[in-house]
């Protein structure tokens, strides 16, 4: 059972945070494309997963102040993760559970890192 990773470095900008409540759909539309594009990139040549999957997804920012790691929408990445055939869909049948969590170290200024870590589950 090994694990498929992949990390993609997004402009903090460029991140789609639930807490910003005015922005346009278009413009959340337009973050989650990149970061559906990224994650696609980033995730091709990994060898499927055949059935149930677990995600990690595990954040890096570039500063050491407190978030709340459940404001930022990371549904573009798994779209990517999709789309290059990691899992076979998104859906909770597939993927479950998907956790959170905050890795060690700081990501360039002005950039956060996300790793992206589907597991199989043993059923």
């Amino acid at each position: 059972m090994t694990a498929r990773t992949f990390t993609i470095t997004m402009p903090m900008f460029r991140l789609h945070n639930s807490n910003d409540r005015h922005v346009h759909w278009a413009d959340r539309a337009r973050k989650r494309a990149e970061m559906r594009a990224r994650a696609r990139i980033a995730a091709q040549g990994l060898p499927p997963i055949v059935g149930r999957a677990k995600l990690t997804i595990l954040f890096t920012f570039p500063d050491a102040r407190n978030r709340d790691l459940d404001n930022y929408c990371c549904k573009g990445g798994i779209d990517g993760a999709v789309d290059a055939k990691v899992i076979s869909d998104d859906r909770a049948k597939v993927l479950r559970p998907v956790t959170r969590d905050l890795a060690e170290g700081h990501s360039p200024k002005g950039y956060a890192v996300l790793t992206f870590v589907f597991s199989e589950v043993e059923e």
